[in-house]
């Protein structure tokens, strides 16, 4: 067949006029879809659903046009044009092999979405677990020793871990359940404010060694009661009974409980009681996230392996805690390695224990050890899948690794298990949007970063690096005003009013603000995946021309070693680029720039900074510039694809 004859056929056949109808049908369908889907509160997921399904079926349609003649009365099979008197059986043959592969397509599609929630590998539906969303409430302590609370609270939390083991189940935080301890609220309003369908709430009453646990499953929306039970045992059994209660809660939700499960259900932490109390004494204190908090949590968590020192449990909080040391506080390098030691002693105990590869996870991720601590992150996740600090801490690691979407995932995940506490994964959210130039979303973000939790800060500074990166210079003031209402004019605000300073191109404050507060302890070792405030002070000495050799040198010795030392942190390697461009050597400039965009270095903002200048015209600059476009432009795709952006 010849191309003036196909398109003849085509014509024939009424190809066109079908393709036309089509396409009108499918813009009215969308327009509809837009306009009344939001209207009756129908899910995005199915108007997603719907377009893409309406986008398969026009080559289906195509092809159904060209196999088929439709008339007013009567639809009958298209004969085909005929080559030297006789059909074009391999035409005829081609026909039916499209049809035959379309149809399976869109069966096969629709198949998987119905056993996944997925198209084409994104998550259609959110978790794909709603129908087994639950939420355990603080247990009522019912006892008359008011130190009791800390026995009730740790039941609440270890029947929520429980939970967060079994993978078909979506398990609200104990962060985001605590707001609601002697809370009025009725159970159908908290379910919908934590999104969940199930909830589970009880009492625990302790009298001498002996313990009364009552507890009962809610099917929140129907406000059906679906499970209940009572027990009354020795304090010895306590264990036995969270492990009883959470198997029970399991089957009444009708969730599958593998043998694996069910070990790690089963396991106690410890046979010392009185450990048990303090150890959840201990937690609650390191909850707060102050240094107060943290301190006192150090001490108790101590004590707990002074009574138990096979406590696996108690080592992996000590080592969260050494962490938060350098990472919220700014204490010494020191405090990462004892960490270390801490998580290492937890998992050599009990190698079945998530919390103790959260902890080295974490500790890792704090030196930029970044493969490493998406390793022991994903670890803690293979024992615990609903885990959710070690679920934020692996998007950190996506995100550092240049994995926009996937972190997004991770994040979003993160934010429905912990749906009123979400400081962190705002934060590293913002910074998300942020580099794909979705500016209005990443300041959405960062804003409830540190309006969620306005004692930390470092969601101030994100929010504050990200305002002035945009020149939106009048927003980054009201944020450094907001930090010192909440927080105070400390040495983080000064530091952070010196890099403003910077921005706006006033470098002689700038370097005075920088100099005076930056600790000379921790100097180019801050826990960062922004640029650090010695590069700002550093370059802010160059562009005033002062003396900045040593700081310079300083910052290159230091971050060689981290690197040589196993840090693969992409900001870490692009400032030693940018180092070493403030020094005038673009070579080794070049060749640690092109490094840290392989290790996924995506902020395309910070090459806009002075500290580039003296390698800016260079032809290599330009590639690596436009890589890095080209690589925020795929995952960008990405998120279209999944109907998160336009």
């Amino acid at each position: 067949m010849g191309i003036v004859s196909f398109f003849s056929e085509l014509k024939k056949r009424k190809v066109y006029r079908t393709a036309a109808a089509y396409a009108v049908v499918a813009f009215v369908i969308m327009q509809i879809i837009e306009i009344v889907f939001p209207m009756f509160g129908i899910p995005d997921w199915a108007g997603r659903m719907i377009i893409i399904l309406l986008f398969l079926g026009f080559p289906i349609t195509i092809v159904f046009s060209w196999m088929y003649d439709v008339g007013e009365k009567s639809m009958v099979r298209a004969q085909p044009m005929m080559v030297g008197g006789e059909a074009d059986n391999r035409s005829i043959m081609a026909r039916k092999r499209s049809w035959f592969i379309g149809a399976v397509t869109v069966v096969a599609i629709m198949l998987g979405y119905q056993s996944s929630g997925t198209i084409f590998g994104y998550e259609i539906g959110g978790t794909g677990g709603e129908d087994k969303s639950i939420a355990v409430l603080p247990f009522d302590n019912f006892s008359k020793d008011k130190d009791d609370e800390y026995l009730s609270d740790g039941i609440t939390e270890d029947i929520t871990m429980n939970l967060a083991k079994i993978k078909e189940l979506a398990v609200i935080s104990r962060t985001s359940v605590m707001g609601y301890k002697h809370s009025n609220k009725k159970i159908k309003e908290i379910a919908k404010e934590l999104g969940v369908k199930y909830i589970l709430e009880g009492s625990v009453r302790k009298i001498g060694q002996r313990v009364r646990i009552v507890s009962q499953l809610i099917d929140a929306p129907n406000d059906k009661h679906i499970w209940s039970d009572s027990y009354d045992r020795e304090m010895e059994d306590l264990f036995d009974i969270q492990a009883d209660v959470s198997k029970e809660i399991a089957n009444a939700m009708e969730a599958e409980l593998t043998d694996k499960t069910v070990d790690m259900i089963d396991m106690a932490p410890t046979d010392n009681m009185d450990a048990y109390i303090l150890f959840q004494r201990a937690r609650s204190y390191y909850g707060m996230y102050t240094e107060d908090g943290t301190e006192t949590a150090i001490k108790l968590f101590k004590n707990v392996l002074d009574m138990d020192p096979n406590y696996a449990e108690a080592y992996a909080g000590l080592s969260d805690c050494y962490a938060q040391r350098f990472i919220r506080f700014n204490y010494g390098l020191e405090w990462i390695d004892s960490s270390l030691v801490a998580a290492d002693r937890a998992i050599k105990i009990n190698p079945k224990l998530p919390d103790g590869y959260k902890a080295k996870g974490l500790a890792y991720l704090a030196i930029g050890h970044m493969k490493d601590a998406g390793d022991y992150n994903y670890k803690a996740l293979e024992l615990n899948p609903g885990y959710h600090m070690a679920i934020a801490n692996y998007g950190i690691y996506l995100l550092n690794n240049g994995q926009l979407f996937d972190s997004y995932i991770y994040f979003n995940k993160s934010k429905k298990m912990n749906p009123t506490s979400t400081s962190t994964e705002d934060t590293w959210l913002g910074g998300l949007y942020s580099s794909l130039g979705e500016i209005a979303i990443a300041d959405k973000h960062l804003s409830d970063a540190h309006k969620l939790s306005p004692g930390i800060k470092m969601g101030y500074r994100s929010d504050i690096l990200h305002r002035l990166q945009t020149n939106n210079y009048k927003e980054a003031e009201k944020v450094l005003s907001s930090y010192e209402a909440n927080i105070g004019m400390d040495s983080f605000w000064k530091v952070s009013k010196g890099i403003y300073f910077y921005f706006v191109g006033d470098f002689d404050k700038a370097q005075q603000l920088l100099s005076k507060n930056i600790n000379e302890k921790t100097m180019w070792k801050t826990f960062s995946f922004n640029i650090s405030p010695e590069m700002y002070l550093t370059d802010a000495l160059y562009q005033l021309n002062k003396p900045h050799l040593k700081l310079l040198n300083g910052g290159i010795k230091s971050h060689e070693k981290k690197i040589k030392n196993g840090s693969d942190n992409n900001d870490w390697i692009a400032e030693l680029s940018a180092l070493y461009s403030i020094k005038g050597e673009a070579k080794p400039s070049m060749d640690w720039l092109e490094k840290a965009i392989k290790a996924g270095f995506r902020d395309r903002k910070s090459l806009e900074l002075g500290m580039f200048d003296n390698v800016r015209n260079q032809d290599r600059f330009r590639l690596a510039e436009r890589e890095i476009d080209i690589y925020i432009q795929e995952e960008r795709l990405k998120f279209v694809r999944a109907g998160l952006l336009d």
